[in-house]
């Protein structure tokens, strides 16, 4: 019987050396190949939005404005990340980190991470602010604070009108203010803003309960620098100055200080207006026939709120004009009221407006129609009277008004006139919907956005899907064992034929 073969190697080792030695090249080539593939994308990569909304993508004016910066932007997203508001902003700041290597975001979950939420708090002196979703823009110490109840428009009309229940949000503007807050940050030389004195107002710069301390920290958040502004010396307001602010004068201004205050607003700035009540004030403060020339009658009385849950020297307001002013609409969306302590009338003037039709007044916020406005006085004491004005007495107004220079120019005064100067005070701050309140006057007051022009809000579109408690039960069974099990279905159809 002849000898089996003898077994013949099918690789010699030759053979086995250069495979191995190829294989080892092609690897090192592909993760070369792989390597330049990405440092090729990392260094010259396009991104492609293929999603039908936009709320994520940049326009090229903020793109413009992102490769003009030279130093680094701190951007902290303060949120609960469970919010659904959430997800728009944070996709949309990322986009601004991608755009450019000096935006430097971060989130932080105030909720999940409490310690480094009150390293943020500390950081930015937020002690006022309890678990609110903020925007925090920093660069070298220059800071603005977004609300998230500044960052939507919603369709306030078909809720007061009965058609819906619910709020709607209707646009996002998280670009228009996101990019406006890197331009106010990233310039050197702030708004500058003037604490006028000399009258008896709050103390600017006093924690007592009456002081202004934390209104003043509030502008310092908004990028506003504040100084102290006589004029009764008969110094001009200066040319600088980008929002006046008079909280709560006693003491009746002079002529010339008058005369002075229309020449700044005549120049096209701003002015924020904080009054007190004629129990206060008896004699006014002086500039009751300029505002009448704006637009504004402010009545020299003490208004009451007979609704009003406070005691009888506090007023609550939730009622707002519904035209949804810029200022209002936030509070309106969040359901956020006022307090006030008894305030002044602030009433639009239907004769000033007549006479000048260049004159935008709004009126923003009233009492409730259990209102009354007493106008007399003796020994010290309000005296009602049959005519004393009754029902939803305006508590305050907003003024605009353009303004044409020379060469072509065109400038824009704004003026917020309050009735009351109490509740922007330190106690009172804190209150209600004070704070957000005070927030939202000071960025319409300034406008920002102006150097923005070209970025608006974004379309939000909604999608709603009604359905019975029936057709959401048979849904919830087709999600869960429905779907699982024709996967299952198919995997049994696979294997059968092939189990042997």
């Amino acid at each position: 019987m002849a000898p089996p073969p003898l077994s013949v190697p099918s690789f010699s080792s030759r053979r086995r050396l250069i495979t191995g030695f190829h294989v080892i090249v092609s690897i090192v080539l592909l993760a070369l190949l792989v390597g330049m593939v990405n440092y090729l994308g990392f260094r010259h990569f396009k991104r492609i939005h293929l999603n039908r909304e936009v709320n994520h993508q940049l326009s090229e004016r903020t793109k413009q404005i992102l490769g003009s910066l030279d130093n680094d932007v701190e951007v902290i997203a303060f949120y609960n990340h469970e919010d659904s508001m959430f997800s728009r902003v944070d996709g949309l700041l990322k986009e601004y980190s991608l755009a450019s290597k000096h935006i430097r975001y971060r989130s932080v979950d105030y909720l999940s991470d409490p310690v480094k939420a009150l390293e943020v708090k500390r950081q930015f002196k937020l002690a006022d602010y309890e678990n609110d979703d903020l925007i925090i823009f920093n660069q070298e110490n220059r800071t603005q604070i977004i609300q998230d109840s500044q960052l939507s428009d919603y369709d306030i009309h078909a809720v007061m009108s009965g058609q819906k229940k619910d709020f709607a949000i209707t646009g996002f503007k998280g670009e228009i203010l996101f990019t406006s807050a890197i331009l106010s940050v990233s310039d050197p030389n702030p708004i500058k803003g003037y604490y006028l004195q000399g009258h008896k107002e709050h103390p600017m710069e006093s924690e007592s309960e009456f002081g202004y301390l934390k209104f003043i920290e509030l502008l310092k958040q908004n990028n506003i620098e504040v100084k102290p502004l006589k004029l009764v010396y008969g110094e001009e307001v200066p040319l600088d100055c980008g929002l006046l602010i008079i909280a709560g004068a006693i003491n009746t201004l002079a002529r010339v200080e008058v005369d002075q205050i229309q020449r700044y607003l005549e120049r096209g700035r701003n002015l924020f207006l904080l009054l007190n009540n004629r129990r206060m004030t008896p004699n006014g403060t002086g500039l009751e026939a300029t505002l009448k020339k704006w637009g504004i009658d402010a009545g020299l009385n003490v208004v009451h709120d007979f609704r009003s849950p406070l005691p009888q020297q506090f007023i609550v307001v939730d009622h707002y004009n519904k035209e949804s002013h810029p200022i209002t609409r936030p509070l309106i969306r969040n359901d956020l009221p006022l307090q006030l302590g008894l305030a002044r009338s602030i009433r639009k003037s239907e004769e000033a407006i007549k006479e000048d039709p260049d004159l935008v007044v709004n009126e923003l916020a009233y009492t409730s129609d259990k209102g009354v406005a007493r106008s007399r006085i003796k020994d010290g004491k309000i005296v009602p009277a049959t005519d004393d004005p009754t029902g939803e007495i305006p508590v305050m107004a907003t003024i605009e008004k353009m303004f044409q220079g020379s060469n072509n120019t065109r400038s824009l005064t704004r003026m917020l006139v309050c009735g009351d100067s109490l509740f922007l005070s330190n106690q009172f701050m804190p209150a209600m919907g004070n704070r957000d309140f005070a927030d939202l006057a000071i960025n319409w007051l300034v406008d920002r956005t102006v150097r923005v022009s070209g970025i608006g809000p974004r379309v939000v579109h909604e999608y709603r899907i009604d359905l019975s408690e029936n057709q959401a039960r048979r849904l919830y069974l087709v999600f869960l064992a429905g779907i699982p099990g024709a996967i299952l279905f198919l995997g049994l159809l696979v294997w059968w034929p092939r189990r042997n």
